[in-house]
């Protein structure tokens, strides 16, 4: 049995399983700078539609290596859209563009 001295809640899904971990640093938490979680969906579009019509504001970026138009960066295959949580991590849904 392994022991998570930071873990917050754990979720099941079948065989796959999701772990939430305290972040710290030093003595007091901080807010990530980076993506924290991504989740793929199948229709990215109609995803940030239904997200923005419940409140969530998505990130712009004009940046040389991501772009986003309408929130949505598409770079080969990958179409990415970024927003905040109410502590201000960022998190990601992404979707793969078929060819």
């Amino acid at each position: 049995m392994q022991i998570y001295p930071r873990l917050v809640r754990r979720w099941s899904i079948g065989a796959a399983a999701v772990r939430s971990l305290r972040s710290t640093n030093g003595p007091s938490q901080v807010t990530a700078q980076h993506t924290l979680a991504s989740w793929e969906v199948s229709d990215l579009r109609a995803a940030v539609d239904q997200l923005r019509d419940r409140g969530v504001r998505f990130e712009q970026y004009d940046l040389p290596e991501v772009k986003t138009e309408d929130g949505i960066s598409t770079t080969g295959d990958l179409r990415e859209a970024w927003f905040r949580d109410p502590d201000g991590n960022i998190l990601r849904i992404h979707s793969h563009v078929e060819t």
